[in-house]
C-alpha cells in the first residue's frame, strides 16, 4: 500500500477520539474563560482545521518512524550487498528482517512490502521505486542513498563497499538528527507547559476565591478582558510551537 506522507487520513475510531478530545478542551475554556456552555459552538468550526492539523501530524510521525527505521534498513541492504546478492533481493530481505524486529503496522515494514511488491511483480525498476519512495519521504538522506546507488548501478563501482559507506554516514546522520529532535520536542513540552500557567492561575483562583475573579464574568468588560486572556494564550502557544519546531 502506497503511504502519502502529506496527509495520512484518520481512522473512525480515531475521529471519534479526536472529537471528545476537541469536546472537552472547548468545554474546559468555556467554564473556565466564560463560564457558560455557549462556547461551545466552536466545535463546529474547530472541526474541519483540526482533523486537517491531525491527519498532517500522523503523516509526519509516520515519516519520522520511516526515516528513523530506514537505518535499520540500511545495514540490513548493506549485509545484503557483501553476499552478493542484487537490490531486488536485498530489498526483500530487509523485509523480511523488518518484519522480526518491528510490528507488521509499522510504516517502513508496509514501505517495503510496497516497494518489493512493485520489482517484483509489477516489474518495475529498482532504481524508480527507491526514487519514489526518497521524493515521498522528502528524506535528503533517503535520496543520497538512491544517488549514491544509481551510480554505482551506471559506472560499475564496487556496490557493496560504496553502499556500506553511505549506509554508515546515513545511519550516523539520523542518530544525531534523532538526538535534536528529542531536545526538541522536550523545549517543545515546556514551552506548552508555560503556555497553560495562565488558565491555570484562573482555574486556582476560581476555586480558591471564586468572588475575586466574578467580577470577570459578570459583565461586558470581563468576557472582553477573558477574550483578550484566552487570545493571548492561544497565540503565544502557537508562537512557542513555531519557535521550537526544528527542521533537522
Amino acid at each position: 500500500m502506497r503511504i502519502n506522507y502529506d496527509r495520512c487520513r484518520l481512522a473512525r475510531r480515531e475521529q471519534l477520539k479526536l472529537l471528545a478530545v476537541l469536546v472537552i478542551a472547548v468545554l474546559a475554556v468555556s467554564i473556565l474563560f466564560y463560564d457558560s456552555f455557549m462556547p461551545l459552538v466552536a466545535v463546529l468550526f474547530l472541526w474541519f482545521p483540526v482533523c486537517r492539523k491531525e491527519e498532517q501530524r500522523k503523516a509526519e510521525k509516520q515519516r519520522e518512524q520511516v526515516i528513523q527505521a530506514f537505518r535499520d534498513v540500511c545495514f540490513c541492504m548493506s549485509s545484503s550487498f557483501a553476499t552478493g546478492r542484487h537490490m531486488s533481493e536485498s530489498l526483500r530481505d530487509a523485509e523480511t528482517e523488518m518484519r522480526r524486529i518491528y510490528p507488521e503496522e509499522h510504516p517502513i515494514v508496509k514501505e517495503l512490502s510496497w516497494m518489493n511488491h512493485r520489482t517484483t511483480d509489477l516489474m518495475e525498476s529498482d532504481i524508480h521505486v527507491l526514487k519514489d519512495f526518497a521524493v515521498r519521504t522528502g528524506s535528503e538522506d533517503i535520496d543520497d542513498f538512491v544517488t549514491a546507488y544509481r551510480s554505482c548501478r551506471q559506472t560499475g563501482g564496487n556496490l557493496s563497499r560504496i553502499m556500506e559507506q553511505c549506509s554508515g554516514r546515513i545511519a550516523e546522520k539520523i542518530t544525531i538528527e534523532s538526538e535534536i529532535r528529542s531536545m526538541a520536542v522536550q523545549k517543545k513540552y515546556e514551552g506548552r507547559i508555560i503556555t497553560l500557567m495562565p488558565a491555570a492561575i484562573i482555574l486556582f483562583l476560581r476555586i480558591v476565591s471564586p468572588d475575586y475573579v466574578g467580577i470577570l464574568y459578570g459583565g461586558w468588560f470581563g468576557r472582553i478582558l477573558m477574550t483578550i486572556a484566552l487570545f493571548a494564550t492561544c497565540a503565544a502557544f502557537v508562537l512557542i510551537e513555531r519557535i521550537t519546531s526544528i527542521d533537522v
